[in-house]
């Protein structure tokens, strides 16, 4: 074997080396987004790490997570948790299915700037460099791209004047004395004053927002030079931004099953409360979850109950992440009641449907549900367990709604629920006041009234 052989060899095995160390820094963040940041935890997961070499640092398209080997090697996981989570926000946002014919870059760097606020008020710390500007936080990517194209638009108008006048000053007489009302742009000896140039230089690459250096976090601006961090979102793959049937129907899938995503992560975030400040202006201001409301419900219920978790028997969920996580031997809810709207706008085909729903929910979890059917009154109280069968239930009822004899017959019941489940259409502006213990709202279709409180999840899209 030659020298330069040999010198390719020992090369590529240390770039070999130097991948397996990062991939395994990588998996050990990820696995502390599971345990300290589950909303973020649970969609990095969904991703699939893989070392890129030619990338700055990392680069997400909603299938991969990619990132350059010596990036993840030398940065602090506190750091590298933050560009994580930066990645599984772009998701959240829906970034790499929005861009459409909008200027690469520059969509990247207004995706950045409407969600690196939002992971500095959730307590990240972010990769030096990162993109911040406070008057825009808050504001959506699309917000904020139409601002910083603005400001290109201005930037190219002023720099379309100076070039002007600098025109001016070249024809101007030997002597070198300005024209009439021409501003002075040298210092005497011919040249530019300093720091134009690189101030013009700063404007062309920041459009008025520079990145950020320092303790990450704080907004301090540093002046030593700093490397920029692009955390990028890329389109995703096959979803092509040119219009046809086929790219069409691409886009509208690949937007369902982001959705899906993003309902099941804020529901469940929102039930552990632990949606991060910021997330809500956006996504609070989304319809409520309308996909697999079977899944939210389990979700939701999952959330309010008592777990066993054992260390013995590893989690296999998470097994084949490389994450070592606890199992749960069982899932105990000590008292679930389930108020069913009878009234005569609710049909028996979707009552049916929720009330096999029961059955399962009797099977996943170790509880005693208590069901009461109400209309304007509570027309019959049920308790059933996991040996009683769906068909056990008989719905009573057929007038008006009116929500609020339920807490009052759970008072003089003398029940404290882990939590209610509420079946009702909705047709009815009269609620109680907010109980102790959370609410959740199953609607079988929308156009009802929006609860005061409690989580609202609709069966039909």
């Amino acid at each position: 074997m030659n020298e330069d052989t040999s010198g390719s060899v020992t090369e590529a095995w240390k770039q070999a080396e130097q991948e397996q160390e990062a991939l395994a820094v990588m998996r050990r963040v990820r696995a502390r987004l599971v345990t300290e940041h589950p909303f973020f935890g649970d969609l990095a997961l969904r991703l699939v790490l893989r070392a890129d070499r030619s990338c700055r640092d990392l680069w997400t398209d909603g299938h991969t997570l990619a990132f350059n080997p010596l990036f993840a090697t030398i940065l602090s996981e506190d750091k590298l948790a933050g560009a994580q989570a930066h990645e599984v926000l772009h998701l959240v946002f829906g970034h790499h299915l929005r861009r459409r014919n909008r200027e690469r870059i520059l969509w990247n760097k207004a995706c950045d700037l409407a969600i690196n606020s939002i992971l500095l008020k959730a307590g990240f710390h972010l990769p030096d460099g990162f993109y911040y500007d406070a008057d825009l936080a808050g504001l959506s990517a699309d917000e904020i791209y139409e601002i910083l194209q603005r400001r290109m638009t201005e930037e190219a108008q002023k720099g379309r004047q100076r070039q002007g006048r600098q025109n001016l000053a070249g024809s101007a007489d030997k002597s070198g004395a300005p024209l009439p009302g021409q501003r002075e742009l040298n210092d005497g000896s011919g040249k530019a004053r300093d720091g134009e140039d690189e101030r013009e230089r700063s404007r062309q690459e920041g459009r008025g927002v520079k990145p950020v250096a320092g303790k990450a976090g704080t907004g301090k601006k540093s002046s030593e030079p700093i490397h920029r961090f692009d955390g990028e979102v890329r389109d995703l793959p096959d979803v092509s931004l040119e219009e046809g049937q086929g790219a069409d129907s691409a886009r509208k899938a690949a937007e369902r099953e982001a959705e899906v995503l993003r309902t099941q992560a804020v529901n469940r975030a929102r039930n552990m409360g632990v949606l991060p400040a910021g997330l809500e202006r956006e996504l609070g201001e989304a319809e409520p979850g309308s996909l697999d409301w079977q899944e939210l419900l389990q979700r939701f219920l999952s959330s309010c109950a008592d777990n066993d978790y054992t260390w013995t028997v590893p989690n296999r969920r998470y097994l084949c992440q490389d994450i070592y996580m606890p199992s749960r031997r069982e899932q105990r809810l000590s008292h679930v009641v389930v108020a069913i709207d009878t009234s005569g706008s609710v049909d028996t085909a979707t009552l049916t449907l929720f009330l096999s729903e029961l059955h399962r929910v009797l099977e996943f979890f170790e509880t005693t549900i208590t069901v009461l059917f109400h209309d304007t009154k509570v027309q019959r109280l049920q308790t059933i367990s996991r040996f009683d069968l769906p068909g056990t239930l008989m719905p009573v009822g057929g007038g008006g709604t009116d929500f609020r004899p339920i807490p009052e017959a759970l008072e003089q019941e003398g029940l404290a629920p882990t939590c209610l489940v509420w079946f009702t259409d909705l047709q009815c502006t009269r609620f109680p006041a907010e109980p102790d213990y959370p609410v959740l709202w199953i609607c079988p279709c929308r156009g009802g009234e929006t609860p005061p409180f409690g989580e609202l999840v609709f069966m039909n899209p």
